[in-house]
């Protein structure tokens, strides 16, 4: 794990919307996670699949990115990466526990321990690998969901910010969502995951 010196850094607006790119989603690919891709890189601790999670999430990736010197992935990195994390948490929620002081639910058990979610970042300075690990089966669905649906965007919101995304089964259960963004002001694009594919 290399980490950068922290430096303070005034984060500009990034416009959330892609609309000249949509990235196909890749269900069953692995991250190009390559460790030679990527000198820099952090993990999360595991945290309880709750309610603050996506919360707490994006504080972790602003911190980082300031760690990183990479103002300008800070917003649409921030999103991207709550946004996946809400999906797991939502995958890891039991619907036995919603009730009035617990309108969201609580994380439902598996085995003896409460499930968890672990998320990691990576850089090289122009790419961004945001992955989120958890042990919810199955794998997640792009879904085409209306502008008034109160669900269902997750994967579309990720999709129209990042180069490319999609997940993989992890060995002993589970899965990894994970989702590559570019600093905005290189330009191409795509690369890094068409560099490890090759």
């Amino acid at each position: 794990m290399i980490m950068s010196s922290p430096a303070e850094t005034v984060s500009p607006v990034v416009t959330p919307t892609r609309a000249e790119h949509r990235p196909q989603f890749h269900p069953k690919e692995p991250a190009p996670s390559a460790a030679w891709l990527w000198p820099k890189g952090h993990i999360f601790p595991e945290m309880g699949a709750c309610a603050h999670a996506p919360a707490a999430v994006r504080t972790y990736v602003r911190e980082m990115l300031r760690v990183w010197d990479l103002p300008g992935l800070t917003e649409n990195a921030e999103l991207v990466a709550s946004e996946i994390t809400a999906n797991a948490v939502t995958a890891l929620t039991d619907p036995e526990t919603i009730d009035e002081e617990h309108p969201q639910g609580l994380p439902r058990m598996i085995g003896d321990r409460i499930a968890t979610i672990t998320v990691r970042l990576r850089t090289d300075d122009v790419y961004l690998l945001i992955e989120v690990w958890d042990l919810a089966e199955g794998m997640p669905e792009h879904k085409d969901a209306a502008l008034d649906d109160e669900s269902g965007r997750g994967l579309a919101i990720v999709g129209a910010l990042c180069e490319a995304y999609g997940c993989e089964p992890r060995k002993g259960g589970g899965k990894s969502v994970w989702a590559l963004l570019k600093k905005p002001s290189v330009p191409g694009g795509r690369q890094r995951h068409q560099e490890e594919r090759q």
